[in-house]
Parts: structure tokens; sequence; C-alpha cells
């Protein structure tokens, strides 16, 4: 906005694109929350820094070139960093904008720090809350895992194991972030969060037992109650418990007790060797999938740029970023449903982008305007893809529009191309860039949850608590499998019953073990 006042618009992209910082881990702890940006900041200068560059000195297709490889290296790396969303197209989007801007050799630097400015302002404004309410994410995270938990209870049978799984990852999350919270903290949230996790597990049992732990009313009564305490924690507002040692200052090393425990070699020296295999097994199927979905990012960014290319657009940069954009999901399925949103959304994106243009706002109100968007992309984006979208088009037209003056027609027309285009080149690579080893990393994820089950029935004491925290890991882990496995284009290699009933076991082992071990 500074900027803009000050009758520099072109500096004011630069900053807007450092300021998408704001955009990523609106959800995570301040001390976590505080080293994502920092490192989410330092993607988008550099981002900005090298489009810069690349404006300078990269031909048509090494500028295609460029665009597959950052897409694919921006993919891996947030994949990697767990970044989460929006994911890894905007830092595609700032890097291939840049190369659009007519650039000279000393205004590199200039673009750069501007890009800094806005990446430093975006990092104040977002851990600005941590000076209210410092343990504020801790407590959000509680009452979305308890309202998660109430829906599947409120279901009963209805509900479907893809919610119990959402429900679950919830809980884990919400732990985590609780456990790394001082014991004042911890001590108020967990409770409420095993107490969740407790009735989720006799939910899930629910549906074919005859005779349940507890009654159909009491569970209805639980989820009534478990509702209660998400509002009151949502309303407990600035009513934080804030340690005052030192060690409890904002930039403290919260990790969780699971996160230390898998990281601990003496840890899990106590773990079964068989137990052991299987999780490192995970973690190389893991990198599988990271690969995949690298590989299809960089193929389809790549020829979507290529397309844009020949296809002579007037903004060839939103196709490779469309394509991008549409494969940031984990498999073919979730693809084609992110392909469907985004069309939608773009569409309604348009119009909006094309009204707001069509009365040729100062640039001062396009600054104002672009605000107003990216809170409608903090606020929506992560609960519904095609809304964050419908609010992304107009921002992204706006600083086009800011960057380099078209008319609305030509501006609507290219970005309409683009994203058909992006959309259906993703769609193609999703599809030519098969997952070689869903089926086998589905195979060893029920191999993994039998093994963990067969633990946690023997298991007493402390190594009882540690193969309790396996089990549900695992849990989590077969569902991630399975909708990978059924989301992509070959068979599964294993039945739904077979699955459901190898969850069925571990739910069963893990409702005993809970109430002998934990009470």
């Amino acid at each position: 906005m500074a900027l803009v006042l000050a009758g520099r618009p072109h500096a004011a992209v630069s900053a807007a694109f450092g300021a998408f910082t704001g955009l990523y881990g609106a959800d995570r702890p301040y001390r976590l929350r505080a080293r994502i940006l920092a490192v989410v900041a330092a993607g988008f200068v550099a981002a900005v820094a090298l489009g810069s560059i690349g404006a300078m000195v990269l031909e048509q297709w090494w500028w295609a070139a460029a665009i597959a490889l950052v897409a694919a290296v921006a993919t891996w790396g947030c994949d990697a960093a767990a970044i989460g969303a929006p994911g890894a197209w905007m830092f595609l989007f700032a890097f291939a904008a840049s190369t659009q801007v007519p650039t000279q050799p000393r205004e590199v630097v200039t673009r750069s720090l501007l890009a800094c400015g806005g990446a430093a302002v975006a990092w104040c404004v977002a851990m600005v809350g941590a000076l209210v309410d410092l343990r504020g994410p801790e407590r959000r995270a509680t009452a979305n895992a308890l309202g998660s938990t109430e829906r599947v209870l409120r279901l009963g049978n209805d509900a479907t194991s893809r919610q119990w799984h959402v429900a679950q990852g919830s809980l884990r999350r919400a732990e985590r972030y609780a456990a790394a919270a001082p014991s004042a903290v911890a001590g108020t949230l967990l409770p409420s969060l095993v107490r969740a996790e407790a009735l989720l597990t006799d939910a899930v049992l629910a549906p074919a037992e005859s005779t349940l732990a507890v009654g159909a009313d009491r569970l209805a009564a639980e989820g009534r109650s478990l509702g209660r305490s998400a509002a009151r924690w949502r309303r407990s507002g600035t009513r934080s418990v804030v340690s005052t040692s030192a060690a409890d200052g904002p930039f403290e090393e919260g990790r969780s007790h699971d996160a230390r425990q898998s990281s601990d070699p003496q840890a899990e020296r106590y773990l079964p060797t068989a137990v052991r295999l299987l999780r490192r097994q995970h973690g190389r199927h893991l990198a599988v999938l990271r690969l995949v979905g690298t590989g299809r990012v960089l193929l389809g960014a790549g020829v979507a740029a290529v397309g844009a290319v020949l296809l002579g657009l007037g903004h060839p940069y939103w196709a490779p970023v469309s394509a991008a954009a549409v494969l940031q999901a984990t498999h073919v399925r979730m693809t084609w449903h992110r392909s469907i949103q985004r069309a939608l959304g773009t569409a309604a994106g348009l119009v909006l982008g094309a009204l707001l243009l069509q009365v040729h706002p100062g640039a001062a109100v396009v600054a104002v305007l672009v605000v107003m968007m990216q809170f409608g992309v903090e606020i929506f984006l992560s609960r519904n893809y095609a809304m964050g979208i419908l609010f992304i088009t107009p921002m992204t037209m706006l600083l086009s529009d800011l960057a380099m003056p078209s008319s609305v027609s030509a501006l609507v027309m290219d970005r309409s191309a683009g994203v058909a285009l992006g959309i259906a080149l993703g769609l193609a690579a999703a599809l030519l860039v098969a997952h070689p080893r869903a089926a086998a990393t589905l195979g060893h994820a029920v191999e993994r949850c039998e093994v963990a089950t067969a633990w946690a029935a023997t298991a007493t004491s402390g190594a009882g608590i540690r193969a309790l925290a396996e089990l549900r890991d695992a849990l989590v882990a077969l569902r991630a499998a399975e909708d990978i496995a059924r989301g992509e284009t070959w068979p599964a290699g294993i039945s739904r019953a077979d699955v459901a009933a190898t969850e069925r076991r571990a739910y069963a082992v893990l409702a005993a073990k809970r109430r002998a071990i934990l009470g």
C-alpha cells in the first residue's frame, strides 16, 4: 500500500509476492509458525530474485524449462518441509510472473529487497497474535479435533471410514501441538483430547457390535459435551496460560512427544524389530510418493509452459501455474476433484475480476482490493478449494494488470485459456506419471497395522503405551495409503473388506488396551 501511494505500483507487485508469506502456516502454533514462515519468506524472495534475473536472460524455450525446474523444486521442497497449503504453486506464480516484467540489472536487487520487505511485514502480521494469545493455535486445534469427533459421534452408523480418519488425524495433530506446549496448557487440553479419542475408538467399533462399551445415548451425550468443550475453547479468547520462564519465549523449540520419540535412536531401540523395519519402509514409501508428485508437476508445468508459448498467450505463466496447482494432490482422483474446483472457482473469479477491472480502479484501490482478496484466500482456501480460487483469481488479475496493464477482455481471455490449458495438461500428467508403488504401499500399510496390533495386544506398562502410539500412527498411515491406492488408475490389490477387517481388529485392540493401560 505504501509503495502504491508513493507512486510506485510496479514495485508494489514484488512486495505483494513477498507478502504471500502470510498465506501459510495459519493453523500452526506460533513457535512453529515463526520457523515455517521464515522458510516460506526466503522462498518467495528467491522466487522474485530468480524471476527477475530470468526476465533478462531467458528466451521462450529456456523460460519453459526454467518454469518446469522451479515447479519441481518448489513441490519437492514444500512436501519435504511439510509447508502445507497453499503449497508450491504460489512460489511458481511469484517466479513466473516476475519473469514477465521487463527488468534492468540494477532492478534485481531492488525487487528482491521489496519482496523481502513484503515478507517481513507478512511475518510480523502473522505473528502479532502471539502478543495477545500465545496458545490460541493449540486451543483452536483442540476445538477442531473435538468438533470432528463430535460429528462422527452424531453420525453414528452413517459415519464413513474417511470421516473417522479425518477425526483421528485432527486428534493426533491437536495432541502434538498440546504436548509441545507448557505443562499448564497441556494439562488443560490433553484430557479432553484423550476423552475424545476414547469415544472415537468406541464409535468405530459401534456399527458391528451387539453390545457397546457405551450406549448410543451415552455417545450422543458425550458428543454434545465435546461440542460444548469446543465452543468453550473458541470463546477462551485471550485467557491463555503463558509460562513466565525464559524457555517459554516466542522462539522456543517446541517439538511434540511423538516427534522426539520417532527421531530419538534410544527410543527407537525399544521398538520390536518388525515395527522398526515397517516404519522405515513407510518412510521409503513416502519418499516415492514425493518423487511421483514432483515428477507429475515437472511434466505438467513444463508442457503447459511450452503449450502457452506455442499458443502465444499474453500471460503464458498462468498455464503452468494452473497445472502445478491442480497437481498439488496425492493421487489422480484428487487431481480430478481439484481440477473441477479450480475450473469453477476460476469461472466465478473471472467474472468478479472483470467487474473490478471494468471500473478501472486506481493503484491505491487495487492495493486495497488485493489485501481484501488475500484475507479471503486465508479464510477459505483451507476450507474449500473452489472458494479459495474465487478470491485468488481476481487477486492475480489485479496484480497482473498492475504490473503489465492490458485490456480487460485480453486479460480474461488469457486467464481463461491459460487455466484451461493448465488443467488439461495437469490431468494428463497425473495419468501419465503413474504411482508405481501405490498397491505395495497399501500392502505394507496393512502389514504394519497388523504387526502393531499384535504388539499392542501383548505389550504392557511402558511398552504398552509405545505400542498404542505406534498402532494409532499405523491406522492413520493405513487410511492414507488406501486413499492413495484407490485414487490411482491401477488396481489397489487389496479389497476394501480386507482393509476394513484390519482396521476393525486394530481398533478393537486399541479400545481394550486403552482401558487396561490408561483406565
